[in-house]
């Protein structure tokens, strides 16, 4: 059998036909208590369960903590909004706009599941306010009605997913973590063999960008059916997997760069040794003296930078041991706990959030503006729907894609919906046949939902045939009504296609340089001691990871990987540099602070890779100083960073002379 990542066909098939399976069952409950409640519009709570459902429990059940609680602020923020400004409907369209908008810009900036309280702060508001415009005086039995029927699909969808043959975040996240460290001995294996430095670059950002989406996963491991993991486990595999990828491209770097024999042979034993077992035993340091030479330097660096290989691989293998041993509930031992408490960073897009914002306000008013002016009955809900389509889509990386295949599922969606009807549903006379008639089309529709490749398509399907058809306990089989709900949906979603290319689409070219330049300004926070090397690594490696949907032509992309992955190699040498400045004698200190100072105004204000001579010389009579300087800790950090800097910046320049020193004045 066919298999993936440890995963075989039949399996995925089956958990997508049993996703579906539940799915359904907890939409068709929730329709049923919304009906037996008698709420208004009770295909809400079908909706809900939808939007919320998720192959994976722990994830169903954190999502729906945040959309229930994002669904109070909406429905709050309208009873506040709506009677005070119904009167004026051009403000008000304003007010709903603006509100939808910046929550939308926190939900983007937000990469963590928490970002759906602001998601659904924006996305009730719109689906409660629009439509009550025409009755102000009903609008907290409103607002309250549309509350209940998202929590009874909420309340449905976890109670379904949690105990119906739970999928539990837990094993998925550790079976990925396993993929992952599968994935990084085979990258090993790529530099031992001096394999192509492109095929190397593109598996790490695989490795970088899975980094980024564990811990994102590891999120949802507080809400899990059966999750015994103590979190200290999670922030140990982070830190260490993030730290271990940085230190691949180290030693990676180092064999592109130099190609001297012995050192090139260094580097392969030790990686095949590491490999085989023997990834305990720490290499004997050469020593370094005040005339060393640049050869031995490197190879000193080398064997240093090894040895810090070494023993973080050692450590993720033994998290591995102590995961495989089935004591994840217990703290982890002392060795393998975090360096340093520190908050992880994610990359956090300002730019992208913001014409996100803009592009959903933009929409809303351009629809908002023609109903009004129109007074075109449908024209609340295709506003309505033009924030939907903004809402759902600001995430993606590229939105108006999505958005624009929606509407195409949509325009295939509406001669089915047209067939329910027009044809079935004016056959239906109780639930059990309404459950009956409508098990086919959102069967399917939760089978695509589960394929990630299909995702945005089946979640369309189930939107568009729930909203043109209105599941209400009576239904209008006038076709003029059809007709006018069917246009709504694509003017609204249509606004949303538009202005999301508009604004975001030029954007998205700039996406890629734009990360450079944020990793550029990450150097200048690192070498004026702003920003700690930790951070630095797990934003770099996000970012990087990042790359991937919008490069698809392979020269381009290897260009700008390989760009971010010197400025990721540069910024472990300042780091290291910072380390050891504090510790340092006043004269070599100020040295080094030189450097750092001349690196930060580089940073700051060139656009270039060019770098002076005078930095050159800079680096060789710091070199000079700290070789003469007695081995400690202080001395090994400023002398990595030294000789890292002089090895990446000037990769063509004549080697070190330790006579260098004499030379200058």
């Amino acid at each position: 059998m066919f298999s993936l990542k440890g995963i075989s066909v039949k399996q995925l098939s089956n958990s997508r036909i049993l996703f579906a399976l539940k799915s359904y069952t907890a939409g068709i409950l929730a329709l049923y208590i919304a009906f037996k409640l008698d709420l208004a519009r009770p295909f809400w709570a079908l909706i809900s369960v939808y939007i919320v459902s998720q192959p994976l429990a722990g994830a169903v059940r954190s999502k729906a903590v945040y959309r229930i609680f994002g669904s109070f602020i909406g429905a709050t923020a309208t009873i506040v909004f709506v009677p005070n400004f119904v009167n004026e409907p051009l403000l008000l369209s304003v007010v709903l706009s603006l509100w939808v908008s910046i929550c939308l810009y926190f939900s983007v900036l937000d990469r963590t599941p928490r970002s759906y309280v602001f998601l659904l702060a924006g996305y009730t508001i719109s689906i409660i306010g629009f439509p009550s415009v025409n009755e102000p005086n009903n609008i907290f039995d409103i607002s309250v009605a549309r509350f209940e029927e998202i929590t009874i699909g909420i309340i449905c969808a976890t109670v379904i997913h949690s105990l119906v043959f739970p999928h539990s975040v837990s094993s998925v996240f550790f079976q990925r973590v396993e993929t992952w460290w599968n994935d990084a001995k085979k990258l090993l294996q790529v530099i031992s063999l001096k394999h192509s430095q492109k095929k190397f670059i593109f598996a790490w950002q695989n490795l970088a960008a899975e980094i980024s989406q564990l811990y994102i996963l590891s999120r949802h491991l507080d809400y899990d059916t059966d999750n015994i993991t103590n979190d200290s486990i999670i922030s140990a595999l982070d830190e260490r997997m993030a730290f271990l990828l940085a230190m691949l491209y180290v030693i990676s770097n180092s064999i592109n760069h130099e190609k001297i024999p012995d050192i090139l042979q260094l580097i392969t034993n030790q990686i095949e040794l590491i490999l085989s077992t023997d990834h305990k035993n720490q290499l004997q340091l050469p020593p370094i003296i005040a005339h060393s030479s640049w050869h031995d330097i490197l190879k000193w660096s080398i064997t240093t930078n090894l040895n810090k290989l070494k023993k973080i691989y050692n450590e993720l293998f033994e998290l591995q041991c102590f995961i495989s041993s089935k004591e994840k509930e217990t703290s982890v031992p002392a060795n393998l706990q975090l360096r340093k408490q520190h908050k992880r960073p994610l990359h956090k897009d300002y730019k992208s959030a913001l014409f996100s914002a803009i592009a959903t306000f933009v929409s809303m008013m351009t629809v908002s503006i023609f109903w009004i002016e129109t007074a075109w009955p449908e024209g609340a809900y295709a506003a309505q729907l033009a924030a939907i389509g903004c809402c759902f889509f600001a995430s993606q990386m590229n939105p108006g894609i999505f958005v624009y295949r929606f509407i195409i599922v949509v325009l295939l969606t509406i001669p089915i919906a047209a067939f329910y009807l027009f044809a079935v549903l004016t056959r239906v006379d109780n639930f059990f046949m309404l459950m009956t008639v409508l098990a086919p089309y959102y069967l399917i529709a939760g089978f695509f939902v589960a394929t990630p490749r299909f995702s945005g398509a089946g979640t369309a399907a189930i939107l568009a045939l729930a909203n043109l058809v209105l599941l209400q306990d009576k239904y209008e089989f006038e076709f003029a009504n059809f007709l006018n709900v069917s246009t709504a949906l694509l003017i609204g979603m249509g606004a949303a296609t538009f202005f999301n290319y508009l604004f975001r689409a030029p954007e998205e070219k700039k996406y890629t340089r734009n990360l450079l330049s944020s990793i550029r300004t990450d150097l200048v926070s690192l070498a004026s001691g702003a920003e700690n090397k930790m951070n630095f690594i797990f934003l770099t490696e996000d970012k990087l990871g990042l790359f991937a949907p919008f490069l698809t032509h392979s020269s381009k992309k290897y260009g700008y990987l390989r760009t971010g992955l010197k400025d990721l190699n540069i910024g472990i040498h300042i780091a290291n540099l910072r380390k050891a400045i504090t510790q340092l004698p006043v004269k070599v200190t100020q040295s080094v602070q030189d450097i750092l100072n001349h690196l930060r105004i580089f940073f700051h204000s060139s656009k270039t890779n060019k770098f002076s001579n005078e930095l050159l010389h800079q680096i060789d009579f710091a070199l000079s100083e700290v070789t003469a300087l007695p081995a400690t800790d202080a001395r090994d950090d400023a002398l990595l960073g030294l000789s890292g800097l002089r090895q990446d910046l000037y990769p063509h320049a004549l080697p070190y002379q330790p006579s260098t020193r004499e030379m200058l004045p």
